[in-house]
C-alpha cells in the first residue's frame, strides 16, 4: 500500500467512526447550541438558498428546509452522507 492509499484508508476509517459517533449521540455537534447560534446569525430563512459543505449527517440543512429554505447540502464522506 503506498502513502495515498494510506492516507485514503485512514480517512475512511476517521469517517466511520465519526459516523458511529454520530448515531451514538456523541459527537461535537449540540443542536442545543448550534441551531439557536444559526437562528440567531441568519434569521429567516424563507425562500432563502443556501448551500451547506460538509453537512455531515444533515441535521442542519434539514432544520433550514423545515424554515423555508432550499437547501444543497454536499458531504464528500460516504459514511456520513
Amino acid at each position: 500500500m503506498n502513502s495515498e492509499e494510506s492516507a485514503f484508508k485512514q480517512s475512511d476509517i476517521t469517517a466511520q467512526k465519526v459516523g458511529e459517533l454520530v448515531d451514538e449521540n456523541k459527537y461535537f455537534y449540540n443542536e442545543d447550541e448550534s441551531i439557536p447560534a444559526i437562528e440567531s446569525l441568519f434569521g429567516s430563512h424563507i425562500g432563502d438558498h443556501v448551500l451547506e459543505i460538509g453537512s455531515g449527517t444533515g441535521a442542519i440543512a434539514h432544520w433550514l428546509v423545515q424554515r423555508g429554505a432550499s437547501v444543497t447540502a454536499v458531504e464528500p464522506e460516504p459514511v456520513l452522507a
